[in-house]
């Protein structure tokens, strides 16, 4: 995908992606079926064609400049502080950690293990804090940051 792609391209390769039933259907998947087993192969397809669905749909570049100006080159550059391990009040501000004490209801945690953004040992300390609490289920996927996670 070169940086040209309109919304409506995007939209229209995401379009072409194949169902999950429909490739079952192919032959050689029908044959991988009978070997491996049917439930592991929708499985495995549907992470596979997630993938496909959030590298074709992330990092829109027609965004990529503003989030590059205003995000990593602007707000996260002037909150760095290479002096305290990178960990500074204007990082300590974004921890979700401390208002977890007020979470009254269940909770479903998605995270992916390929997050370029909130790395999962986040998730991970969240989810600590919750157990016992509330009811609590953890899904980890090999996605990336944003979207839904592969079902």
């Amino acid at each position: 995908m070169d940086g040209n792609n309109s919304g409506q391209e995007i939209s229209s390769l995401l379009r072409q992606i194949p169902a999950v039933d429909e490739l079952l259907n192919r032959p050689g998947l029908r044959a991988l079926a009978e070997r491996c087993g049917h439930r592991l192969l929708v499985e495995a397809t549907r992470k596979v064609l997630q993938n496909l669905r959030e590298r074709i749909a992330s990092g829109n570049p027609a965004k990529r400049d503003y989030c590059n100006r205003t995000y990593r080159d602007g707000e996260f550059a002037k909150g760095r502080d290479r002096q305290t391990g990178d960990y500074n009040r204007f990082w300590a501000g974004r921890d979700l950690l401390p208002r977890v004490g007020g979470i009254k209801a269940a909770v479903l945690m998605a995270h992916a293990f390929n997050d370029w953004n909130v790395v999962p040992e986040h998730s991970v300390r969240i989810v600590n804090a919750l157990k016992g609490k509330v009811p609590l289920v953890v899904y980890y996927h090999q996605g990336g940051h944003g979207g839904n996670p592969p079902m």
